[in-house]
């Protein structure tokens, strides 16, 4: 079952993290999660929070060349988390590509920038938009999130 949209105000990067927090703690495997907003909206800020409160004891970087960079979690439900970034991607195609279709169960993929592909990605994709508010304020829409979160 599906939670109705919310909508919160992140007046700080602590409010963001606590956001983040609490969506990680909902996570349960195979989510897919698409990041939204203009360039420095906190997107990556966003992913970095959450896979560290998942259990990432790695560093974790925007995959902006990369397209793609795979974390392994220590402990959970969760056992991966795929960081994609479609910034520089023309097609969905080019995220099939990679793998993205055939994520396991136990797995959790972000997806910055997935308001390009919205469409194509899975029915139950959760939506989480940033608008900048503020120097350091945020306006965090979240559509199709799991009741729980």
């Amino acid at each position: 079952m599906m939670a109705d949209e919310w909508l919160m105000d992140c007046e700080s990067p602590e409010a963001t993290e606590r956001l983040a927090q609490r969506v990680a703690r909902g996570l349960r495997g195979g989510e897919v999660i698409s990041l939204e907003g203009d360039l420095g909206a906190g997107k990556t800020f966003f992913t970095r929070v959450l896979a560290h409160a998942l259990g990432v004891v790695d560093n974790v970087a925007s995959p902006t060349f990369v397209l793609q960079r795979i974390y392994a979690v220590q402990d959970g439900p969760v056992r991966t988390l795929f960081h994609y970034d479609v910034y520089r991607l023309e097609h969905y195609d080019e995220l099939a590509d990679l793998g993205f279709e055939e994520m396991p169960d136990d797995a959790v993929a972000l997806v910055e920038w997935g308001g390009k592909f919205v469409s194509a990605l899975p029915a139950g994709t959760v939506r989480i938009i940033f608008e900048v508010t503020g120097d350091e304020e945020r306006r965090v829409q979240v559509l199709n999130a799991p009741a729980g979160w």
